[in-house]
């Protein structure tokens, strides 16, 4: 009609209709993920003349300051990074983070493999075998290997893959691919999991586009000392994280700051935690060479501790 101002049908908000609020905040949380990806993956911006060039990665026989996780494995706290310790260095330690009591051996078996044995009370639940009731915490044992895949450059990150109670009972298996990118006494990490790592994730884990025999995996809870060939990169979904160490300038001190998707609600034997922080924070302390102590508060409303005792096979006498 005359006089009268035609308007195209709006598609604002089309989109968002669409969306539930899940796949919303993974879509903004994926942002920041592949912010932190890109961030490890681009090679620094080329010195103006003049200028110092960008940190090289760090050298060969300087201090090495990959630390233990959570788990006893090199990491920052519940996550992974791509760091390995040196060759031959042993680390025997304590992690307490309640209901959780964890004694580790992690070894340096070769340059570019770790491998950590972990034994485990869960003190809120007891202990029972064949039905047999027990008033005695109940015990895991598990076994870990991680693999450098790629060593760092002054452009490419260093690579990882590493099985979680891989070759053990199971209740907290899980595989992740991690990279990890030093930048002076910074050093970022970010990576994918499966299994463990996935709780609470809701990314579809591509590897089912491959075959079928992915998209599922056990519940553990088995006896140990077998590996669980059929549940690695397993898994309806899969999990990130990603996070930062920083080297202070106190001798012996760093600082760990980390998020991940994991939102600790199938916890082995049917825990469930609160989380009212989304990251998680903490240090660690070498006051002497062999002596290793880290603290964190995590999940927002809970404190860890560990210690641990480091010495190399390698060293004369």
């Amino acid at each position: 009609m005359a006089g009268q101002i035609l308007k195209a049908p709006s598609h604002s908000g089309r989109l968002g209709g669409r969306l539930g609020a899940p796949a919303r905040r993974w879509l903004s949380g994926l942002g920041v993920w592949l912010g932190i990806a890109g961030f490890l993956l681009l090679p620094p911006p080329r010195p103006a003349h003049g200028t110092h060039a960008a940190a090289p990665p760090p050298a060969r026989g300087a201090a090495n300051w990959a630390s233990s996780n959570d788990f006893g494995g090199a990491g920052l706290l519940q996550t992974r990074t791509a760091r390995f310790r040196d060759d031959g260095e042993l680390d025997v330690g304590v992690v307490l983070l309640d209901p959780y009591k964890r004694y580790y051996i992690s070894f340096q078996a070769m340059p570019w493999l770790e491998g950590t044995f972990r034994y485990t009370e869960i003190t809120n639940r007891l202990f029972s075998t064949g039905g047999l009731a027990s008033d005695e915490d109940f015990q895991d044992r598990g076994a870990d290997l991680s693999f450098r895949l790629l060593e760092e450059g002054t452009y490419l990150p260093q690579i990882a893959l590493g099985l979680q109670d891989g070759i053990g009972t199971g209740l907290f298996s899980g595989e992740f691919l991690v990279a990890s990118k030093a930048y002076y006494d910074l050093d970022f990490s970010f990576g994918v999991g499966w299994g463990y790592f996935a709780s609470g994730s809701e990314i579809e884990n591509p590897l089912i586009n491959l075959s079928d025999s992915f998209a599922s995996r056990s519940s553990g809870g088995g006896f140990g000392g077998e590996a669980n060939f059929g549940d690695y990169l397993s898994g309806p979904n899969i999990g990130l994280f990603g996070g930062v160490a920083w080297r202070t300038p106190l001798k012996g001190l760093s600082l760990k700051l980390e998020a991940s998707t994991q939102d600790y609600q199938s916890e082995p034997l049917k825990n469930q935690f609160e989380r009212d922080l989304p990251v998680n924070f903490g240090f660690v302390y070498r006051p002497f060479p062999w002596l290793e102590l880290s603290g964190a508060h995590e999940r927002g409303n809970i404190a860890m501790f560990r210690a641990s005792m480091r010495a190399n096979v390698k060293d004369p006498g």
